[in-house]
C-alpha cells in the first residue's frame, strides 16, 4: 500500500465516523476529512467502500 493510499483510507474511515455520528452535510463531513472538493471525496469514498457517502450515512441510519 502506498503512503497516498494509506492517507485515504484513513480520511475515509474518518468520514464514516462522522456519517455515523453527527448530522453534518457530506461538504462538511468532507472538508473535515481533508478532502478539497466534493468529487474528490464521492469517488475516494466510493472506492473505498462501494457506496456513496449518502448511502453510506442511510445504511447505518436504517434499522437492521
Amino acid at each position: 500500500m502506498s503512503f497516498y493510499d494509506y492517507v485515504n483510507r484513513q480520511r475515509i474511515e474518518h468520514a464514516k465516523h462522522l456519517l455515523k455520528e453527527s448530522q453534518s452535510s457530506v461538504i462538511d463531513v468532507a472538508c473535515a476529512s481533508g478532502y478539497g472538493n466534493k468529487t474528490s471525496f464521492y469517488n475516494a469514498f466510493k472506492q473505498n467502500t462501494g457506496t456513496t457517502p449518502v448511502q453510506y450515512r442511510a445504511q447505518q441510519l436504517s434499522p437492521g
